[in-house]
């Protein structure tokens, strides 16, 4: 079968490190080895204005409107971002570059594939009639809870949100919660397929080995948050539990791995609550040594407002390390009890009650490790295939 994903953005295998990106990855690499897979991705250029210097530095060089990556065909098309009416035209480029590969460049598409609502499924909600292609749409999370939210994106975001889930054949969505908000939406089908982790990237170093070559003293008991340090992973309510936590045990070291806007008031937040001494910053750590983290850490933690089917909570499962978290979208799905522990969001001293009772109970290691094996991305691909099959037949409902 050959499929055309659609992207927003798509990265190098080597820069892909976590969240969308990586998972975008992954399902184009291991479904390239049993399908024509072409990616089409667009590469914004920003005007010459000083608010967009970030932005250009960033985006980085040009790699070429062609590429061959492995087994896959890169297009990443030129689009130009507008001031002011981006939301309006960027979709619409995109829309079109995908009409433009599948017509010209890349004839005998069997379906397209975008991923997240918008603005790739919008774009290819409108190039797909045109093609007379069935889509399937990925949704992740935020794109259909905060792009369903008026308030949040304005009105044409929010439709063009919901039109991408009426035209998709299948929206597979990371979570029960994410299903059942896409169907009424009115997506006409949809299916649970989670994210997905590479396990034989974790497992193979124990906690002492690890905090030997991270040069973590052996006696802390280590809680690591690897997330963006962003409003929706509320990054505050960690500090505030941990602070919390640390006047109880006195060995609770936080690791923090991540960078966002919220980075700033995060570290004021911490020297306000005088954890400076047991809280580390480490910014955005390379992929290869994740596992090591993961590895080294006693709990693994999240204090989310809202999430889809977060990959660091499959990735601590898998790695032995029990779950700490808010019982907010997939969460549920993958965290059971005996897995670890959820609370409600926003309640720091819930979190922190929780933190102390995971570092005080024992977990057995293997189960939780069993348990982590089942979201390997084979069994990603695996069920993404079946949608596929279900498409192309006509046996989708």
């Amino acid at each position: 079968m050959k499929v055309a994903f659609v992207v927003e953005s798509f990265d190098a295998a080597e820069d892909a490190r976590g969240g969308v990106r990586l998972s975008v990855r992954k399902q184009a690499d291991l479904l390239s080895r049993g399908h024509d897979v072409v990616v089409v991705a667009p590469h914004k250029v920003f005007p010459p204005l000083g608010r967009y210097a970030s932005m250009r530095k960033n985006r980085g060089a040009w790699p070429g409107f062609r590429s061959r990556e492995g087994t896959l065909r890169v297009y990443r098309p030129l689009m130009l971002h507008m001031p002011v009416l981006g939301n309006f035209l960027e979709p619409a480029q995109l829309g079109v570059c995908v009409l433009a590969v599948c017509a010209l460049w890349e004839r005998g598409v069997s379906l397209i594939h975008a991923h997240r609502c918008y603005p790739a499924g919008f774009a290819a909600a409108l190039a797909a009639p045109f093609l007379r292609l069935p889509m399937v749409l990925t949704a992740y999370g935020s794109d259909v809870n905060a792009g369903l939210d008026r308030k949040a994106v304005g009105r044409w975001v929010c439709f063009a949100t919901r039109h991408s889930l009426r035209r998709a054949s299948v929206v597979i969505a990371v979570s029960r919660a994410l299903a059942d908000r896409a169907r009424a939406a009115g997506a006409a089908a949809t299916r649970v397929v989670p994210s997905g982790v590479d396990l034989s990237e974790l497992g193979h170093v124990g906690r002492e080995a690890a905090r030997a070559k991270l040069g973590l003293p052996a006696g802390a008991r280590l809680v690591l948050f690897a997330a963006n340090l962003v409003p929706v992973k509320d990054p505050e309510t960690m500090l505030r539990a941990f602070g919390t936590l640390r006047g109880r045990r006195k060995d609770a070291v936080l690791a923090v791995l991540g960078r966002g806007e919220l980075e700033g008031a995060a570290s004021d937040e911490c020297r306000s609550l005088g954890l400076s001494d047991s809280v580390m910053f480490l910014g955005r750590r390379p992929r290869e040594e994740v596992p090591l983290w993961l590895a080294a850490s006693d709990v693994v933690a999240l204090s989310s407002t809202d999430e889809g089917c977060p990959v660091v909570a499959l990735e601590a499962l898998a790695s032995g390390r029990p779950f700490v978290g808010t019982a907010v979208g997939g969460l549920p799905d993958i965290v059971p009890e005996g897995a670890g522990i959820l609370v409600k969001p926003r309640d720091p001293a819930a979190l922190a009650a929780a933190l102390e009772e995971a570092l005080g109970r024992t977990w057995d290691q293997e189960a939780l490790a069993a348990h982590g094996r089942q979201f390997s991305w084979e069994s990603v691909v695996s069920g993404i295939e079946a949608v596929y099959e279900g498409v192309s037949g006509g046996k989708v409902r």
